[in-house]
């Protein structure tokens, strides 16, 4: 076996040890079933944020993403509450709505 080889070999042995420990370190708390549902729980956001905007246009950006949390909430009962806080702390990553500004330019 060559030194090219040999640092290979290393090389490709800590990378699977390193990315394993962390994949096992963040999935801890959720098994396979439950990132599943929290996959298509996540993935149903835009489709229950079209429809509350349909229904009730005049709503803000929280009033909707209470209205969708509600919604998941409800369609997904199986997920547990870690798993639903990690999603509704991560909205804001799913969503397809623009937040309101914070700070209004005008006066």
């Amino acid at each position: 076996m060559t030194i090219d080889e040999m640092c290979a070999f290393a090389y490709k042995a800590t990378r699977d040890m390193v990315f394993g420990i962390l994949a096992d370190e963040h999935m801890e708390d959720y098994d396979s079933d439950e990132v599943a549902v929290m996959g298509e729980a996540v993935s149903m956001i835009p489709a229950y944020e079209e429809i509350c905007k349909r229904v009730y246009p005049y709503y803000t950006f929280s009033e909707v993403k209470e209205h969708v949390v509600g919604c998941i909430m409800w369609a997904y009962p199986q997920l547990s509450t870690d798993a639903f806080d990690r999603i509704v702390d991560k909205y804001h990553w799913y969503t397809t709505i623009l937040e309101e500004p914070r700070f209004s330019m005008c006066s």
